[in-house]
């Protein structure tokens, strides 16, 4: 990718190298007047210490590679993805398997053993629910017959009196 990428970048210094090409290229859509644009223009000692400071940065990635082939005994920096494997490896994917790790611990010792206690409560609760209502006949008649002898005795009662 960066070698990539050093391509239109070279390009686009190389052109710069033309005073009169940015302004030309960036007038037609720009809002403010050319004369706010005068400022960029390139000087050749900047161009050329950009050239230096990119054939110093080749080299040093050169010589960095080299060494680390050498030593590993393969392609090193290089093979290993400039590092960023490593990099993404430590910074995105130990953290969130530590993560997970640390959700499934909470949902094993917390949410499991929440939703096991209120499914146990719930047939508690059911079956006292349900005992009125389990069709013994035999406990419906006799609770009608004396709610009716309640009644009775209490309409006796308040005739009476």
């Amino acid at each position: 990718p960066l070698v990539v990428l050093s391509v239109p970048t070279a390009f686009f210094g190389a052109s710069a190298l033309n005073a009169a090409w940015l302004p030309s290229w960036i007038q037609p859509t720009a809002t403010e007047p050319l004369s706010a644009f005068e400022a960029l223009t390139p000087e050749l000692g900047t161009v050329v210490l950009s050239a230096f400071a990119i054939a110093v940065g080749v080299t040093v990635t050169l010589a960095v590679r080299t060494r680390e082939a050498v030593a590993a005994g393969s392609a090193g920096f290089v093979a290993g993805g400039f590092g960023v494997d490593v990099a993404y490896e430590r910074l995105v994917v130990e953290p969130f398997h530590l993560l997970v790790r640390w959700v499934t611990a909470f949902d094993r010792s917390v949410i499991q053993r929440s939703v096991a206690e209120v499914g146990t409560g719930t047939q508690r609760a059911s079956a006292l629910l349900q005992r009125p209502y389990r069709g013994d006949v035999q406990r419906y008649v006799s609770t009608a017959v004396t709610a009716v002898i309640v009644g009775v005795v209490i309409m006796l009662v308040a005739v009476a009196t």
